[in-house]
C-alpha cells in the first residue's frame, strides 16, 4: 500500500520538466541588481557605499546589512573557499546556534566582561544571549560528546553569523551588529601538540590568503579578553584602517601596535618625595608625561628622551600600549584621561597624597615612574633626593632589568616610526601601515578547558589532564568590505567598477547575445555552452533591441553610480584643441572668478589618455571616441564623457566667467536635490528656427554642470557610442571627413537637448502617470528664472547666452548672467 502510494507521486516521464543533464542558462535579467543609492555621503570612499551603490548589499539599519544576490555570490565563494582550506587541515564543520546560555559565559568569566552582549531573556525566564563567538558552546559540547576519548586531537569549524551590540557602528560591513565569521577551535592533549597544530593552522591561513590574491601581512597580536599566551593577526593594508601593524623590511618581524612583547622589568623603592617637587624629576633631554590607575590610587610618570623633538611631540610619541602592558600587576592605567586632569585627580586628597596612608579600602597612592629604555636608571637614581619638608608619598621606579630572560624585551615607550631600525634583526628597517583585520589565530592553552573541566586521562598517569586549545577566526563578510575596497580604484576614478580577485568573483564573463536571427542566438549559446566546460562562472544576456547600446549602458550604469545627494566636485574641465587652435586660457577670467575650483585644461593628446584610462573596462566607448572622424564629434563627446566619470563643470576654452558657479543656483535652492545644470542657448520665437538651430528651445553645451553618474549622460554617451560604431561597421565614416548626419544632431546639441527631454519623460524617473501631457519644448518657453524639474536646474537664456541681442537674453551685466561664450569657433578651421 505505502509502494502503490510512492508510485503515485512519481511523475512520469512525459511530464518531466527537465531534461536530466540539461542546464537552464543563465541569463542576466534572472540575477536581481537592485539600484540601492547609499545615503552616506559622508564617508564616498567607504567600501560598503561601493557595495551598495553597485547592489551587492542593501543596509536597512545602522550595522545591519542583507546581502543581495551578487553579494551572496561573493560570500559562497569565499565560504567555499574556506571549506576547502579547513579540509586541508582535517577539520570537520558544524553549525551551532546563535543563541548561546549566559550560565556559559558566566562560567568562563566574559560575561561581566561582554559590554557589547546582546542580551535576552526567554518566557521560561532563561537568559540568553546572542553568540559574538562559541569558545564556550564547542568546549561545553565537546565535554558532554566524549569523542576525544580514541582521538588524540579535534578540530572543529563553523561559518555563520555573529551579533555584537555596537555602540556606534562604523565601516559599513567592517564593524556592524551583525557579521559572519568562521571559527575554527582546536583540541591537543599536550601543549607541543597544541602548538603544532597552531603552526599548521597559521600555515593554511596563508595558503588561503595566498589563494586569494590579495596583498596581506601576518602580524603578532595582543590576545586581549580572548585569553592565551600566542595569537596572530591577518591584516590588509588600508590607509584608512583602524589597525596599525608595524612590518620589517629584512626579517620576520610583524605586529600589531598594540601588541607588547615580554618586557626585563625590575621595580625598585624610591626614597619619599612631596607629589609637588615631582616634575623636577624630568630634564633637559627628557620629558615626562603623567597617567592615573583606574582605581585613582596611582600617578603613573613616564620619563623618555627628547631626541631633538619638542616637549608635546615626545609626549605624543608615548606608546599606551608599553605603559599599559609594563604596569601589568602593579596598576591597571586610564590611558583615556588627559594628563592635566590626572595630576589633579591624583593630588585632590593632600591627606593621602602627602601623609601616605591608606584609603578606605586599603590602597595607599603611591608614585611609579616608568622609565623608558634610553633613560639611564643610575642617572635618575642620582638626580633624585627626597625631600622631606612637606609629608611622605610612596615612589617606585620601574626600568628596564639589566639581566634579561631570554625572549624579553627592554622597555620601549616610544610608538614605532617609519624608517625605525628593526628591533629584532637590527638591520632591516620599520614600515608602519594602517590596516584592516580579517583574520585572527589564538593558542588559548587550558584558558576554556579548566574551566569546563576538559580533560583526557594522561596515559602515563592516568590522572584527568586538561586540554589545550586554540580557536582561530576569519572574518567572511569582513572579507567581502575588505577586498572591495582594496580593489577599488582611488582618486578621481574612485566611483569605478568593484575589482573582484578571480576566486570570489560574482562572475567572470558576460555573453552578450542578439535576437536579430536565429543564427546569432545559436552563436550565443553554443558560447555560453562551451564557456560550461570552464571554471568560468558567466551568464547570457539577450537585450531587447540593440545591444552595444545596451551593453554601454548597463556597464556604464554598473561603474558609475549616480548619487544626487552628494556634493558637486569642483573640478572645471576646458577643452582645447592644441594643434591648430591657440587661445589664451587667461583670457577667460574663469580661473580668477572660480578661485575655490580645481580647473584642468585638457588637450587632445590629454583627452584620449583620459578617455582610454576611465573607461578601460567599456571598451566600446573607447572604440567609439577613436573612431570619430573629426576633432569636433571628439570634442563634443569628451565632455559628455568626462563629466560622466568625473562629475563637475565642463567649459569650453572661449568661455568667460561671469560670476562664480557657487552663485549659479539661488540661496533658495537644496543642492543635494540637484544634480545637472544646464543653460538654454536658443529660444527662437520665430517660424524658422529650424534654419538656425537644431531645436525650438535648444539647450547649449559649451557649459554643463553635473554630478557624476547622472542618466542623462548615462543615455547621451550609449546613444553616441551606439550610432557611431553602427556608422563605423557600415563604413560610414571617414578620417578627415564630416560625416552625413552634422554635427548639431550626432554629437552637439540636438541630441544633447534630446536627451535631456527623454530623460523627463522617462517614467523610470518621473511619476509621469499624473501628467496629463509630456514636457516639452513649451515648458521652457522665455523662461527668466531658473526652473528646477526633478534633479535638473534649466537655466535661462541669459545665464549661458548673455548679450547676443535676442530671444530674451539680457546683458551680461544682469544679475542671471554667469558664463559669456566667446563664440571662436575653433571646430571650424578644422572641421
Amino acid at each position: 500500500m505505502g509502494t502503490g502510494l510512492l508510485r503515485q507521486w512519481l511523475p512520469r516521464s512525459s511530464r518531466r520538466l527537465h531534461t536530466a543533464g540539461v542546464k537552464a542558462r543563465q541569463r542576466r535579467g534572472d540575477i536581481w541588481v537592485p539600484q540601492c543609492i547609499s545615503n552616506n555621503a559622508a564617508q564616498p570612499d567607504n567600501s560598503t557605499v561601493h557595495l551598495i551603490n553597485a547592489g551587492f548589499v542593501y543596509q536597512p539599519n545602522a550595522g545591519v546589512f542583507h546581502f543581495l544576490p551578487l553579494g551572496l555570490r561573493v560570500l559562497e565563494k569565499i565560504e567555499r573557499l574556506v571549506d576547502r582550506h579547513m579540509r586541508s587541515v582535517g577539520a570537520s564543520k558544524a553549525a551551532l546556534s546563535s543563541l548561546s546560555r549566559q550560565s556559559l559565559w558566566q562560567k568562563s568569566g566574559r560575561l561581566s566582561a561582554g559590554g557589547e552582549l546582546f542580551r535576552l531573556r526567554d518566557r521560561s525566564r532563561v537568559d540568553w544571549l546572542l553568540a559574538p563567538t562559541h569558545e564556550e558552546e564547542f568546549t561545553e559540547m565537546v565535554r558532554h560528546g566524549g569523542t576525544l576519548r580514541t582521538s588524540t586531537q579535534l578540530r572543529l569549524y563553523q561559518i555563520g553569523r555573529k551579533y555584537r551590540d555596537e555602540l556606534r557602528p562604523r565601516g559599513g560591513l567592517l564593524r556592524g551588529k551583525e557579521f559572519i565569521m568562521k571559527d575554527l577551535y582546536t583540541f591537543d592533549r599536550t601543549p607541543e601538540a597544541a602548538l603544532a597544530t597552531y603552526d599548521e593552522i597559521r600555515a593554511a591561513y596563508r595558503n588561503f590568503f595566498d589563494e586569494l590574491g590579495l596583498p596581506y601581512a601576518e602580524a603578532r597580536a595582543d590576545s586581549g579578553t580572548m585569553g592565551g599566551s600566542l595569537s596572530h593577526e591577518y591584516h590588509f593594508p588600508d590607509d584608512q584602517g583602524e589597525d596599525t601593524v608595524i612590518v620589517c623590511s629584512n626579517c620576520e618581524h610583524a605586529r600589531n601596535v598594540e601588541f607588547v612583547p615580554t618586557l626585563a622589568r625590575s621595580i625598585t623603592k624610591l626614597p619619599n618625595k612631596r607629589a609637588q617637587a615631582l616634575a623636577d624629576a624630568a630634564s633637559s633631554t627628557t620629558v615626562s608625561r603623567d597617567f592615573i590607575s583606574e582605581d585613582r590610587s596611582t600617578l603613573v610618570r613616564v620619563l623618555v628622551s627628547k631626541n631633538g623633538k619638542s616637549d608635546t611631540e615626545a609626549k605624543s610619541s608615548v606608546n599606551t600600549h608599553v605603559v599599559k602592558a609594563a604596569l601589568f600587576g602593579h596598576a591597571e592605567v586610564d590611558t583615556g584621561i588627559q594628563e592635566e586632569a590626572a595630576r589633579k585627580i591624583f593630588l585632590s586628597n593632600p591627606s593621602l597624597s602627602q601623609e601616605g596612608e591608606k584609603d578606605g579600602i586599603g590602597r595607599r597612592r603611591r608614585i611609579i615612574y616608568l622609565l623608558d629604555k634610553s633613560v639611564d636608571f643610575e642617572h635618575f637614581l642620582a638626580g633624585f633626593e627626597p625631600d622631606e619638608s612637606v609629608g611622605e608619598v610612596e615612589a617606585w621606579a620601574m626600568h628596564s632589568s639589566p639581566d634579561r630572560e631570554s625572549g624579553a624585551s627592554p622597555i620601549d615607550l616610544l610608538i614605532p616610526s617609519k624608517g625605525d631600525v628593526c628591533p629584532s634583526c637590527k638591520t632591516g628597517v620599520l614600515s608602519v601601515q594602517n590596516s584592516i583585520e580579517i583574520g585572527h589565530t589564538f593558542h588559548l592553552g587550558t584558558r576554556y578547558s579548566s574551566k569546563f573541566n576538559l580533560v583526557y586521562l594522561a596515559e602515563q598517569s592516568k590522572l584527568p589532564t586538561l586540554y589545550q586549545m586554540g580557536c582561530h577566526g576569519i572574518g567572511v563578510s569582513r572579507l567581502v568590505a575588505a577586498a572591495a575596497r582594496l580593489r577599488a580604484p582611488t582618486g578621481k576614478e574612485k566611483s569605478w567598477s568593484l575589482q573582484w580577485p578571480k576566486v570570489i568573483a560574482p562572475y567572470h564573463v558576460t555573453v552578450i547575445g542578439s535576437t536579430e536571427s536565429p543564427d546569432q542566438i545559436q552563436a550565443s549559446h553554443e558560447m555560453y555552452d562551451a564557456l560550461e566546460s570552464t571554471q568560468t562562472k558567466h551568464f547570457i544576456e539577450y537585450p531587447v533591441k540593440y545591444h552595444v547600446k545596451y551593453h554601454v549602458k548597463y556597464h556604464v550604469k554598473y561603474r558609475v553610480k549616480y548619487r544626487v545627494k552628494y556634493h558637486v566636485d569642483h573640478p572645471i574641465e576646458h577643452y582645447r584643441y592644441i594643434e591648430r587652435y591657440q587661445f589664451d586660457v587667461h583670457s577667460s577670467h574663469i580661473f580668477d572668478i572660480c578661485i575655490r575650483f580645481d580647473h584642468t585644461v585638457v588637450t587632445d593628446d590629454a583627452a584620449v589618455e583620459m578617455i582610454n584610462s576611465l573607461y578601460a573596462s567599456i571598451r566600446e566607448v573607447v572604440e567609439a571616441y577613436e573612431a570619430l572622424p573629426l576633432p569636433v564629434f571628439k570634442a563634443d563627446f569628451f565632455r559628455y564623457l568626462i563629466l560622466l566619470a568625473r562629475g563637475g563643470i565642463y567649459s569650453d576654452i572661449d568661455t568667460r566667467a561671469l560670476k562664480s558657479a557657487l552663485k549659479w543656483l539661488p540661496s533658495g535652492y537644496d543642492r543635494s536635490t540637484v544634480g545637472l545644470v544646464a543653460g538654454i542657448e536658443a529660444d527662437p520665437d520665430r517660424p524658422d528656427w529650424a534654419e538656425w538651430y537644431a531645436r525650438r528651445v535648444q539647450l547649449c553645451q559649451w557649459t554643463i554642470q553635473a554630478k557624476v553618474g547622472h542618466p542623462v549622460l548615462v543615455d547621451v554617451v550609449a546613444a553616441i557610442t551606439e550610432e557611431t560604431l553602427d556608422m563605423k561597421k557600415k563604413n560610414m565614416l571617414t578620417k578627415g571627413e564630416e560625416p552625413q548626419k552634422s554635427v548639431m544632431e550626432f554629437t552637439g546639441p540636438g541630441i544633447w537637448t534630446d536627451a535631456v527631454f527623454n530623460y523627463f519623460n522617462n517614467p523610470d524617473y518621473f511619476d509621469v502617470r499624473s501628467r496629463t501631457s509630456n514636457v516639452s519644448y513649451s515648458d521652457f518657453f522665455s523662461i527668466t528664472q531658473p526652473k528646477q524639474m526633478g534633479d535638473v536646474v534649466i537655466l535661462p537664456i541669459t545665464s549661458f547666452s548673455p548679450g547676443v541681442g535676442h530671444m530674451g537674453s539680457k546683458a551680461t551685466s544682469n544679475p542671471m548672467a554667469f558664463v559669456k561664450h566667446a563664440f571662436k569657433g575653433s571646430w571650424k578651421s578644422h572641421g
